[in-house]
């Protein structure tokens, strides 16, 4: 089975400086409390499809004679428009010795299609000092389901991992060929483990293909209910899978399925197949 991770992070240095070095003497504070550090966020690119990563730049431009970095702020964070959460780019301790801890360069995976405002913000004193200049990233979703296009699926138990820092919950796909025919299989897993954590992953799931092609064209009643219409419509039916909603677009035909596990929470997974037009 290949496996295949998108980065969380790509490059990080930690620094460290003696106390002593860090505690500047009154006249050296004076001399540098108001100098300025500017941020500096760039991207590798400014467009790409949901799924595909984007790579982000941290640098700096420091002046003449600017102080250490830990002296101007506590921490710097990344930030983008679709989300109220935030991703911890540089942060020092304040112990016996300094460590400082700087991402210079990372990757984020965007889920959904839009066009999201992101930026850098610095914080001293749990106040924001600095903001850097705002980049724009356009995000299409032009694959015929998510990461793929049909055409491409060629190995069979496939796995790719995501790498998402805002939201709570991350995703992953499995590619098959069954018969000759390519599918792909979605997972969602919540950022943090707790019990009851597979329902949470059914609705992440269950809002995520309705965001993009809105609700299903059927709904199961019952365990049973769509076991028809799940053995006519797709050519590989998982053995003791439960069919919960299934989805029909040009592109792809789409099943969410629970498949249960004694003494063990349900699996919920997304199922898709080439649509009627592929």
């Amino acid at each position: 089975m290949k496996k295949r991770f998108y980065c969380l992070l790509l490059t990080f240095f930690a620094l460290s400086c003696s106390k002593e070095e860090a505690d500047m003497d009154g006249d050296k504070n004076k001399e540098t409390e108001n100098k300025d550090i500017k941020i500096i966020l760039e991207a590798e690119k400014s467009s790409q499809n949901i799924f595909a990563p984007i790579v982000f730049y941290q640098s700096f431009d420091f002046g003449k004679d600017a102080p250490c970095l830990s002296e101007v702020y506590d921490s710097i964070v990344w930030k983008s428009s679709h989300s109220p959460n935030s991703f911890k780019v540089f942060s020092h301790s304040n112990y016996a010795r300094y460590v400082e801890t700087t991402f210079f360069k990372w990757a984020h995976v965007y889920y959904s299609p839009g066009t999201y405002k992101t930026y850098l913000l610095g914080y001293k004193n749990n106040e924001i000092i600095y903001s850097s200049d705002t980049i724009s990233i356009d995000i299409t979703n032009k694959k015929d389901f998510l990461a793929f296009n049909w055409k491409d699926v060629t190995d069979s138990s496939f796995i790719t991992g995501y790498a998402n820092n805002l939201d709570e919950y991350h995703l992953s796909t499995q590619t098959h060929i069954h018969q000759g025919i390519p599918s792909v299989v979605l997972y969602a897993r919540s950022e943090k483990y707790e019990k009851g954590g597979s329902i949470k992953s059914k609705q992440i799931l269950y809002d995520y293909i309705n965001s993009f092609f809105s609700l299903p064209n059927y709904t199961a009643t019952s365990d049973e209910s769509l076991r028809k219409e799940f053995s006519t419509i797709f050519s590989f039916q998982e053995e003791n899978a439960i069919p919960l909603n299934i989805w029909l677009t040009p592109k792809a035909k789409i099943v969410l399925l629970r498949k249960d596990f004694k003494g063990l929470e349900s699996e919920y997974k997304i199922y898709a197949e080439p649509g009627d037009l592929i």
